[in-house]
């Protein structure tokens, strides 16, 4: 004979996450099946919260991971501009010189027509980077 189909189910029993890190720890003192049988608790459902729990810790070990990246690169990127800063300096301070140095030595004096105009300086730079434009008036 079969069972009658019960219409109405047993509901749910929700545990506290506080209940979940206990029965964990017990279950990892007196081992899985004991604390399920002290516990009237099914030895899957200590192994599922032990996986969720398991899976919460390396999502933000990932995140710290991930922020500690964040910050490095922060640095870095904050030494790039800092070495860019130095080099344009370093390029304006030498465009100058190199064109004070071309008008004495050629004793040329700049008209007023012609202090307006830019000079442009492209300084050699290795392959693959961009090169930078100093413009001295």
């Amino acid at each position: 004979m079969t069972k009658p189909a019960s219409t109405t189910k047993k509901p749910r029993k929700q545990h506290t996450p506080e209940f979940r890190q206990e029965a964990l720890k017990l279950a990892e003192r007196i081992g899985v099946a004991a604390a399920a049988r002290e516990l009237n608790l099914y030895e899957s459902q200590l192994y599922n919260w032990r996986s969720k729990q398991q899976n919460q810790l390396s999502s933000s070990e990932r995140e710290q991971e991930m922020s500690a990246e964040i910050a490095r690169l922060k640095r870095q990127l904050a030494e790039r501009d800092e070495e860019l800063a130095i080099l344009q300096k370093a390029a304006t301070y030498f465009a100058k010189r190199l064109k004070l140095s071309m008008s004495s030595s050629k004793n040329i004096r700049l008209s007023s027509i012609s202090k307006p105009c830019a000079v442009y300086f492209r300084l050699p730079v290795a392959a693959g980077t961009s090169g930078i434009s100093v413009v001295i008036r």
